[in-house]
């Protein structure tokens, strides 16, 4: 290990994404050269083979003088940090995207935003979410329809719940006139059979608890006849003595019996002995059980009345065949209810087995079918409510639900934080998306020194010349025109270099390189213009009018831009012509990104108007017109005094927006966290996204003293930097006087309080 040395411009490349690619590898950027270097010279040390295929019909000496300038600051002997073309040994790097095209800390940064506040767990965890495929467009198609669903509801009026029980059908697969005819058609027959059958149910009912009823009363009376008789002969007999009194008391005794016998009373209501005592005592208990008798026969009739079905009635009380019939045509009644579909639930759902059961399962039809018939009027209201109801996802009806008994200002709140809890909870092993940060000071051994690597396995080939088939899958085809389409017997792997504007390239950015022109290729924060200046001429230098004219010094010829094999000047004179050939023009394209790092200072010669420049500049997508416009008006900002900065990073910004690479947003948990440290530390100034040299900090935290701390998602710059590169860039931040700090998303997640407490006391300590 050894410090790193600023000064000694030790420039690393690193990807900004890694997408998935296959056996070709395409990259654009500005750190494209350099990758391709290091990749080449790999190969080249563990004896592999290398065919480059030049980027037009130029000489063997062309094309090693391209590969001279991007074989620069080549670390020796060291592998590098990633291989483009195996991204699945990059698992678990903070590159890897966790939802959509956002890393898990980005995600936790999502779920922050409304995961503190108190209407964050108003919806249950244990929510199914099924259905749910946790991605950034499904979350905004739901928080849109939930918004809008809210807006629904507020707008339409209350209605009872009177027409929960309706089959959904109706609102799901019918008009509301529809479902209106159809309801109302069915409703009226309904009732009616209904109401018919509930007659005919009544009356059976009723009709075998009167006879019963009124043969148990007359039993009762029967009874408390005789026993009131019994009673009159036993005080008779208590005024007779001997032979008389033998005679009553065998009589009494023998009427007694009888009772028993008839009445069914049971064995032990006998008595043993018959005295006269005896048979008053049984006489009086007898009339009590059946005074008893008396006050409770609405119990018993109850109970007996419970059991009643065709198996169970008494001929003399009713009719078998009658009850029997009552409930088939109720059983038919369900049937048919239940096929017709007028509500959601089968109401048939067991056999009842008495008529009083069979008798209130009519009567839950009916109250049903009154319910719907007293609501019905609010149909149009109800059916707008359901229609739009089933009109949303079902994974979205699951949380819609609970929602509606919510109040509305929570519903945003809760579905925001609930649907981010979920997509984290997804991931099991979290803690890998974590890189601590480096310790200060220390970064692996490596030079910075130039290294020609040995070129014994080194082939070059012209834009004619046929595919090494014969290269095995170990060695490398480098095709620097990016332009070819490897043949189909290929098996080696081909690495192919993209001009910016190519969108389907891995874009490469650089770190240590402070040259200003990587503004126009990456997000780069220049603290110098370009040294450019533009000269408008009346007379056009010797060489064809409709091609882009190089010149490397005052003493050489100038040479169209196919000629340049790439060869650096102290001072170079470009000429920018109005009308480029297509052909020019292509080329232009391809190769600006070199033209414009060709010398420290180049000096742009034109013929352009200022409505030309603007017209330019104003045209559709990344042409000739285009590009040349930016050259010019950036030069015109570079020489202006003091420099129009802004004009440089809005140029360069429109240039990387056309070539498909949009400014990098603010990171979301940087975001949060600096909004709830901005309470914890007052008298800080705090920033998030702050442009830095060739990156973006994102949160700086700024003490009253003026020390500055930058807190890092994932311990990691923006960018898919490997070890090495993160260690310098942080190397780089702490040479300038940051305090260097790792946030962990995982952390936040879990234990918000207690990273919160780590962050500010190391921002204090």
């Amino acid at each position: 290990m050894k410090n790193l040395n600023l000064e000694n411009n030790f420039i690393k490349t690193y990807p900004v994404f890694i997408p998935d690619n296959g056996p070709v590898c395409r990259v654009r950027g500005p750190g494209k050269g350099l990758w391709c270097a290091q990749i080449i010279a790999v190969k080249l040390q563990i004896g592999r083979n290398v065919w480059v295929k030049a980027i037009d019909a130029a000489s063997k000496s062309k094309s090693l003088r391209m590969l001279d300038v991007i074989f620069e600051f080549i670390p020796l002997g060291g592998a590098l940090e990633y291989d483009v073309f195996f991204t699945e040994k990059n698992m678990g790097l903070k590159g890897e995207l966790f939802f959509g095209n956002y890393s898990f800390s980005e995600t936790v940064g999502l779920w922050l935003e409304k995961g503190t506040e108190e209407a964050s767990s108003l919806l249950s965890p244990i929510i199914s979410t099924e259905g749910f495929i946790f991605s950034p467009e499904e979350y905004l198609d739901l928080l849109e329809r939930l918004r809008m669903a809210l807006r629904r509801y507020d707008r339409l009026p209350a209605v009872s719940n009177g027409l929960e029980d309706l089959n959904t059908g109706f609102f799901r697969h019918r008009s509301l006139n529809e479902s209106t005819v159809f309801i109302r058609k069915h409703l009226t027959g309904y009732l009616r059979r209904g109401a018919d059958l509930q007659r005919s149910f009544l009356l059976a009912i009723n009709h075998n608890a009167r006879s019963w009823a009124t043969e148990k009363r007359k039993e009762l009376r029967e009874r408390s006849t005789l026993l009131e008789n019994m009673k009159e002969e036993l005080r008779a007999a208590t005024k007779t003595t001997g032979r008389r009194l033998k005679k009553a008391s065998s009589e009494i005794a023998g009427g007694w019996q009888a009772y028993l016998n008839k009445f069914s009373v049971g064995e032990e209501e006998g008595v043993r002995s018959p005295s006269l005592e005896n048979m008053s005592a049984a006489i009086e208990k007898e009339q009590a059980s059946v005074s008893v008798s008396f006050r409770l026969i609405g119990r018993e009739l109850k109970t007996e009345g419970m059991s009643l079905n065709a198996l169970t009635v008494q001929p003399q009380h009713g009719d078998s065949d009658k009850l029997r019939e009552l409930e088939q045509f109720l059983n038919e009644l369900l049937r048919e209810v239940d096929e017709a579909g007028l509500y959601q639930l089968p109401l048939r759902l067991t056999d009842a087995a008495t008529t009083p059961r069979q008798l209130q399962q009519l009567e839950s039809l009916l109250a049903k079918l009154r319910n719907t018939e007293r609501h019905l009027e609010e149909l149009p209201m109800f059916y707008d409510r359901r229609h739009f109801w089933y009109a949303q996802p079902a994974h979205l009806r699951r949380l819609l639900a609970p929602l509606l008994d919510l109040p509305s200002e929570d519903w945003e709140i809760a579905f925001s934080s609930w649907y981010f809890e979920r997509c984290l909870e997804r991931e099991q092993r979290p803690e890998r998306f974590y890189r601590d940060v480096s310790p200060s000071g220390a970064i692996p051994e490596v030079m910075s020194e130039k290294n020609q690597p040995e070129r014994g396995n080194l082939y070059f080939l012209m834009p004619e010349d046929p595919w090494p088939v014969e290269a095995d899958s170990e060695d490398l085809f480098v095709d620097m025109s990016g332009r070819g389409q490897p043949e189909a017997e290929m098996k080696t792997r081909t690495l192919s270099l993209a001009p910016l504007s190519d969108t389907s390239a891995i874009h490469l950015a650089v770190s240590g390189y402070r040259n200003p022109v990587l503004l126009f290729s990456q997000s780069f924060q220049p603290l110098h213009p370009p040294q450019w200046d533009a000269h408008k001429v009346e007379t056009l230098p010797a060489g064809p009018e409709d091609r882009v004219l190089m010149q490397m010094s005052e003493t050489t010829p100038w040479l169209t831009l196919s000629e340049w094999d790439g060869q650096k000047g102290e001072r170079v004179s470009v000429f920018l012509p109005e009308n480029l050939s297509l052909e020019a023009e292509n080329y232009l394209l391809e190769r600006w990104e070199s033209l414009v790092v060709s010398a420290p200072r180049i000096t742009f010669f034109h013929t352009y108007t200022t409505g030309n420049i603007t017209q330019g500049l104003l045209s559709d997508g990344f042409n000739g017109a285009f590009l040349i416009s930016v050259l010019l008006r950036a030069a015109e900002a570079a020489e202006s005094i003091p420099f129009d900065r802004d004009a440089l990073i809005a140029l360069g910004r429109e240039v990387r927006i056309r070539c498909g690479l949009p400014e990098p947003g603010a990171h979301p948990l940087a975001v949060q966290i600096g909004i709830v440290l901005a309470e914890k530390l007052p008298g800080f100034f705090i920033e998030t996204h702050v442009p830095w040299r060739d990156t973006f900090l994102p949160l700086v935290l700024q003490s009253p003293s003026g020390k500055k701390s930058v807190l890092l998602p994932d311990g990691c710059l923006p960018g898919m930097a490997g070890y090495e590169t993160e260690t310098a860039r942080h190397l780089e931040l702490e040479t300038a006087g940051f305090r260097v700090l790792g946030l962990n998303a995982l952390s936040v997640w879990e234990d918000l309080a207690g990273e919160l407490e780590r962050v500010v006391g190391n921002v204090k300590g």
